[in-house]
């Protein structure tokens, strides 16, 4: 299983970086349910 690592890089704003990480939540969610 992918463990959640937070990285955040210079050349990419924190909130693009938080959307990225809340779609990948709702696609593990998504899986789960299915």
């Amino acid at each position: 299983r992918k463990e959640l690592v937070i990285t955040v890089r210079g050349d990419r704003p924190i909130n693009e970086v938080q959307a990225d990480i809340q779609r990948d939540l709702n696609l593990a969610k998504y899986r789960i349910k299915s």
